[in-house]
């Protein structure tokens, strides 16, 4: 992995904390802000309560000024109350419905329907659901009616007509109600907005609370009409503000889940930085032990070479030619192996990076094609080099691009069909801006399940008709890494039993 893999991957964490964060502040900002407008709401119904019950309680005492008095307009023996139904201001009951019913059937009630010609003539008696739903409706207009002589005769001082002791313990009773338990300030004013009475509870100054979102406004002793203009009127003020114990309890959990998930991914990120220096210093190590290997190798290899064409049976012995063929079939098998840790060291980070040439492809072609050409023959077949693009100049690397069509050829030698000749072709053409290079053989073939990874490191396939061909799985993974530092794509298609096709697609260099 690269190093500026491993930056993008510490800032794609540090943004994603902070989107995370940025988040969950206006998830919280959300949440206070719903809880403020809520206990703003209940305050509001709590002080409607407050004023209702305020007015009604203001209404009785008004209405009973007249009870008894000589000339009070209650003084008439009409509204004196009675057994049956005494007067109340406050809703009927099925108590009330019960009484009457009993009253109606003492006095022998009967309602009439209107007439229905000269012999139909309907009597009934009310249900006590007719007689629930009459008190109902009568105890509405008995509200409405009662605030209409209310309001049309008060003409006393808002100091006579408020109890404070009384106003201060119906607010704390309706604030309790809607789970408000909190302190609270108010404010009592007159139609003129002069202060008339001001409480604070123990250690809260004047405008400790902000008015405007932490106060409501209640008018009292309201029309019928909903007019509020020459009405006094109460601010009750309460701390909305969540404490801090409220804000922990409702940030910390997530907050600290946060911070824990941050910690692991640094902790993985610094075991993938020591995992990436140990893996960078492991490839060098293998790069340099491997050219350093390369070199005794190479002299053991020329040196058997130059041994098996001084020696001639007369001089050496069937035994030590024997030695000899060993010693060289191993060195090749040292070099082949020493090949392949080299070419996976080109599959490693960084190391894998070559310097790109323009090359001519069909010149690259030809010497791979030639060696080749002898090992189908050597199989009682032949190779066709079908060479017909004109545009063949690419960017690449010569040694590379050699060993990749080396690659494919060799595969396509090892994985034949032992039944038939080898038949290869190797042939190039133009499309477009790219040119095509195709490698095909008629050998043992793949499934095509087995397509989607032949590409990948150390990959073989398990079910392959060839146990006999040693490989590590890293010729073909070489081969793609290759082309793809060309800028160019391969792909395979293959048929058990049919054969292998690979089509190396390059951008075509016009600068030439």
């Amino acid at each position: 992995m690269k190093k500026r893999v491993i930056w993008v991957i510490v800032l794609a964490l540090i943004s994603a904390y902070g989107l995370l964060s940025w988040v969950q502040y206006q998830y919280y900002d959300r949440i206070l802000t719903l809880r403020k407008e809520n206990m703003r709401s209940q305050m509001k119904d709590a002080l409607s309560e407050v004023a209702e019950e305020l007015q009604v309680r203001e209404l009785v005492r008004y209405l009973n000024k007249g009870v008894g008095s000589k000339d009070a307009p209650l003084s008439s023996p009409e509204f004196v109350a009675s057994d049956v139904a005494p007067f109340d201001i406050w809703p009927r009951t099925k108590t009330d419905t019960l009484t009457v019913r009993q009253a109606i059937d003492a006095d022998q009630v009967v309602l009439r329907l209107p007439n229905k010609g000269k012999t139909n003539r309907i009597d009934y008696r009310p249900s006590e659901m007719l007689l629930h739903a009459y008190f109902v409706n009568l105890h509405a207009l008995d509200k409405y009616l009662l605030k209409y002589i209310y309001d049309t005769s008060m003409n006393e001082s808002v100091e006579q007509l408020v109890n404070v002791r009384l106003l201060k313990n119906l607010i704390r009773e309706r604030l309790d109600s809607k789970n408000l338990c909190v302190a609270y300030q108010m404010t009592l004013y007159d139609y003129q907005g002069n202060v008339l009475y001001e409480y604070r509870p123990p250690g809260v100054m004047r405008g400790d609370w902000e008015e405007d979102e932490n106060s409501i406004t209640q008018h009292l002793f309201v029309p019928t009409d909903g007019s509020t203009e020459g009405r006094p009127y109460m601010r009750v003020s309460l701390d909305l503000d969540p404490t801090r114990a409220e804000v922990l309890r409702l940030a910390l959990p997530s907050f600290i889940s946060t911070i824990i998930v941050l910690l692991l991914g640094f902790s993985a990120l610094g075991v993938l930085l020591k995992y990436f220096s140990f893996s960078s210093q492991r490839t060098n190590f293998i790069n340099n032990m491997t050219h350093e290997l390369k070199t005794p190798i190479s002299s053991i290899v020329l040196s058997t070479k130059l041994l098996e064409e001084s020696t001639s049976p007369a001089s050496t012995s069937p035994k030590q030619r024997q030695m000899v063929s060993v010693i060289s079939m191993e060195a090749q098998r040292l070099k082949f192996l020493i090949d392949k840790v080299l070419q996976l060291s080109i599959l490693e980070g960084h190391t894998g990076k070559f310097s790109l040439e323009t090359l001519d492809v069909n010149e690259l072609i030809l010497p791979v094609a030639e060696i080749y050409t002898f090992h189908a023959q050597q199989r009682e077949g032949d190779l066709i080099l079908d060479l017909e693009a004109t545009n063949t100049w690419v960017r690449g690397n010569q040694m590379h691009l050699s060993n990749v069509f080396f690659n494919l050829l060799d595969n396509a030698v090892k994985y034949s069909n032992p039944d038939r000749p080898l038949r290869l072709r190797v042939s190039t053409q133009d499309d477009g801006d790219y040119i095509l290079i195709t490698v095909e053989d008629n050998g043992i073939g793949m499934e095509r399940k087995e397509l989607r990874r032949i590409f990948d490191r150390f990959y073989r396939i398990s079910s392959g008709k060839r146990h006999d061909v040693r490989g590590f799985g890293l010729g073909l993974a070489y081969v793609y890494s290759v082309i793809r530092q060309s800028k160019g794509k391969i792909t395979a298609e293959s048929d058990i039993g049919v054969g292998t096709k690979m089509t190396i697609r390059l951008p075509v260099y016009h600068d030439v």
